[in-house]
């Protein structure tokens, strides 16, 4: 074989070595499902996803959404802006006391969609806490008529004469 044949035949060699757009694509999602998996399986292990170090459930974000549903649940949705109120039923929530407080800002209207959250299992993880039903339409009237009438800083009244 001369320098000319050997040329080709070598080109074509690192062409077929060279991966397919489809190989690098998955091999880039193999990577970060790996790499996701390593944060995951660290995070666990330090007590810092689910449950802490002793393996009670953790507090996080979600747990104001969950509970502030879980007093508009209970018929008290207007708890969820007393921050003592909301604060305890966050504490209720993960079954522990916990040094953060997960306040709730969001508008009235939201805790209908906290409210549909707060059916998931969070409920589960905490000991004492039973499971909940979906909101019903008296509920909804429940909330409607315990809306805050003012929302400035200081003036908070509700309907409801709390």
């Amino acid at each position: 074989m001369s320098a000319r044949e050997a040329a080709p035949a070598a080109a074509q060699g690192v062409a077929a070595r060279r991966p397919t757009p489809e190989r690098l694509i998955s091999l880039l999602g193999l990577t970060l499902a790996l790499g996701y998996l390593a944060v995951l399986v660290t995070a666990a292990l330090g007590g810092n996803f689910l449950l802490d170090g002793e393996g009670r459930p953790i507090a996080n974000d979600f747990v104001n959404v969950w509970a502030a549903g879980s007093l508009a649940l209970d018929g008290n949705p207007a708890a969820a802006y007393d921050w003592t109120l909301h604060k305890a039923a966050e504490v209720r929530a993960v079954g522990h006391d916990f040094a953060n407080y997960y306040g709730w800002h969001y508008p009235p209207p939201f805790l209908f969609v906290a409210a549909a959250l707060a059916t998931l299992p969070l409920s589960r993880l905490s000991s004492g806490s039973r499971q909940r039903s979906p909101p019903t339409p008296r509920r909804l009237v429940e909330f409607c008529e315990a809306a805050p009438v003012s929302s400035s800083r200081s003036d908070f009244r509700l309907r409801s004469g709390t």
